[in-house]
């Protein structure tokens, strides 16, 4: 089964007669994907934030979005007439974007005690690219403050019990906010789910806030994971099968679901050569480094003018020129840069 047959053969019992479970998990992570301004504004049933969206976004408009929207979208389409979902609540929706920030988290109310918190992992704007390469070299970045900021602010001063969660740069997300939030909050969470999501820099990965929150950290990769291996993790990982490789591994809908949990499978060795590649890399060079290699290629997409990966779509000709420009990078960077893209192309021979 994948997600969608798993909403078809279990839809129909509550979360009373079959409990939250890591499917769940997935299916809710993807609902901060989509935008739900002017629609969840206050308290709102899934089936009722299902009617207001289609009023509000025709299909047309639907097939423009990014990937991992349109994938959110198609689950809400799925589960808001279903018995299990349908009477969720969602609320405290947010979406910011600004320079190199791109954020946006909602809250799902599985019953009067306890709450889903699903933060969004990067959207195809190159503001949440860009924030996401300098997770390689600062911590905190803007939209690891503001999911901290997110749980403080509307859960302080309540009693439900908390899952925090989230798909790609969502799962960390989840896993930074819960490490930072306050002893209130963070005294309720029960689990926090990365969902294919990368880790921490080293001194985070190893330092007491981190421990704290171990014990309930649960981190999902795909047997041909990229993402999920990103930074430092110190886990015992739990590894899913997929119909899908590389980038489509990443992608959770082509994830293997056996009955209520993922399909168990072994890492890659695809993957361990990317991990193990990644991690001399990281070893090699500074955070400066980083910073500066960073610059240098976000400088070239700037200079063409792509705000969004949307905008690369079917444009070969701004393709030609950002390629044509990465020929003036300086040569130390250019160096670091080879070096990153040659783990990347060692990795995909080996599928």
């Amino acid at each position: 089964m994948n997600l969608f047959d798993y909403i078809n053969k279990y839809g129909h019992y509550s979360f009373d007669e079959i409990a939250f479970n890591e499917v769940d998990n997935a299916i809710f992570s993807y609902l901060s994907y989509i935008d739900l301004d002017g629609i969840v504004d206050s308290k709102i049933s899934i089936y009722d934030c299902y009617k207001k969206y289609t009023n509000k976004h025709k299909k047309r408009m639907i097939k423009k979005k990014f990937v991992s929207t349109r994938i959110g979208v198609e689950i809400l389409s799925c589960i808001y007439d279903t018995k299990r979902y349908k009477d969720l609540l969602l609320y405290n929706y947010i979406y910011i974007k600004g320079h190199c920030q791109q954020f946006s988290a909602v809250t799902i109310e599985i019953n009067k005690k306890l709450v889903y918190v699903s933060f969004e992992g990067t959207d195809e704007e190159l503001a949440g690219w860009e924030e996401d390469y300098a997770m390689v070299y600062k911590f905190p970045v803007k939209t690891q403050k503001d999911a901290i900021k997110y749980l403080n602010r509307h859960f302080t001063f309540n009693r439900k019990k908390i899952i925090v969660g989230g798909h790609s740069k969502g799962g960390n997300l989840a896993l930074v906010s819960a490490m930072y939030t306050n002893f209130w909050v963070r005294s309720r969470i029960k689990q926090i789910y990365s969902n294919d999501g990368p880790g921490l820099l080293l001194k985070q990965i190893t330092s007491r806030k981190y421990k704290r929150v171990k014990d309930r950290y649960r981190l999902i990769i795909s047997k041909y994971s990229v993402v999920g291996l990103l930074l430092r993790q110190d886990v015992n990982y739990t590894v899913v099968d997929t119909k899908g490789s590389m980038l489509g591994a990443h992608t959770m809908t082509n994830w293997k679901v056996d009955k209520l949990n993922f399909k168990r499978a072994e890492l890659s060795r695809t993957s361990k050569i990317f991990d193990q590649g990644l991690t001399v890399w990281l070893n090699k060079y500074e955070y400066k480094e980083r910073k500066l290699l960073g610059d240098c290629i976000f400088d070239i997409f700037r200079e063409h003018n792509i705000n969004t990966l949307l905008d690369l779509k079917n444009n070969k000709l701004k393709i030609i020129n950002i390629v044509k420009s990465s020929s003036n990078i300086d040569v130390k960077y250019k160096k670091m840069f080879k070096e990153a893209l040659k783990i990347l192309l060692e990795t995909g021979r080996k599928i």
